[in-house]
């Protein structure tokens, strides 16, 4: 039997919500946020040529994915997470989410 294949979600419109990113220390994830007011999630994952770079080093992918609704409580297990990543793909990546594309001066500003 074939394998089905989900395309991938298509960007949304507009430019994405500004919410203040922090490099972390991880090999999936370049940079996140969280915005308590508005319950957003701001997630950049690494380019795919990230992997082996020094974090400071790390460029980041062009998109940007947003997770609404996302609980304060949520946030913080997230921060305190032995491994980003495997948090990320136990706890979030089944979330709804909205997919930003980064213009570089939205990159520049994500890579703080």
């Amino acid at each position: 039997m074939p394998k089905t294949y989900t395309p991938p979600q298509p960007f949304e419109e507009g430019p994405a919500p500004s919410i203040a990113m922090t490099r972390v220390n991880s090999s999936q994830i370049h940079s996140m946020g969280y915005d308590a007011a508005t319950r957003e999630l701001a997630i950049r994952f690494n380019a795919p040529g990230d992997r082996d770079l020094p974090t400071a080093e790390r460029v980041g992918a062009d998109a940007l994915y947003v997770h609404e609704n996302f609980s304060p409580l949520a946030h913080a297990d997230f921060l305190s997470a032995d491994s980003l990543g495997i948090y990320h793909g136990q706890h979030i990546k089944g979330l709804p989410f909205k997919k930003y594309r980064l213009t570089p001066a939205d990159a520049a500003t994500s890579s703080s």
